[in-house]
């Protein structure tokens, strides 16, 4: 059975997908010694398992904040969830940055480069699009309350 297109929506949980996908080739690549020399495991991979690994515990962390009086104070509790978001979103520009600076020192070909980068901005967009959507929905909810973009 298909949904209806007006109906369709990417849920939160995608972007957890798409983060673990990152963190699966990211593993991938980086213990692969004829990309990824020994010698150079200390300046790069180590670094990059990190960052995928801060990537979804960010992501997870930011899911399970829920915004309710139930909770506490939706106001702290949006600050805290969006703040998660961009820890995410932070970590996935660091990411880049290893990319580009291994593509440029090690033997990374660019089809391999431009993949993975292109994996990295698919979870940008996915965490932005979640953050923006969180905004709305909390803007709506809370407008008589203060809510810090």
């Amino acid at each position: 059975m298909s949904v209806v297109k007006s109906r369709r929506h990417t849920s939160d949980l995608k972007v957890l997908n798409e983060a673990f996908a990152l963190a699966d080739y990211t593993v991938d690549k980086i213990t692969d010694t004829n990309k990824f020399p020994k010698s150079q495991r200390w300046a790069y991979c180590f670094k990059m398992s990190d960052l995928c690994l801060e990537i979804s515990s960010s992501i997870k962390r930011a899911n399970a904040v829920h915004v309710d009086e139930n909770h506490g104070d939706p106001v702290k509790q949006i600050k805290k969830r969006l703040g998660f978001q961009s820890d995410a979103y932070e970590a996935c520009e660091a990411l880049i940055e290893y990319i580009e600076r291994a593509y440029v020192h090690l033997p990374l070909s660019g089809r391999e480069a431009d993949y993975w980068t292109g994996l990295v901005v698919n979870v940008e967009i996915l965490i932005d699009s979640w953050r923006k959507s969180d905004i709305e929905k909390f803007k709506k909810k809370y407008m008589n309350k203060q809510v810090v973009r």
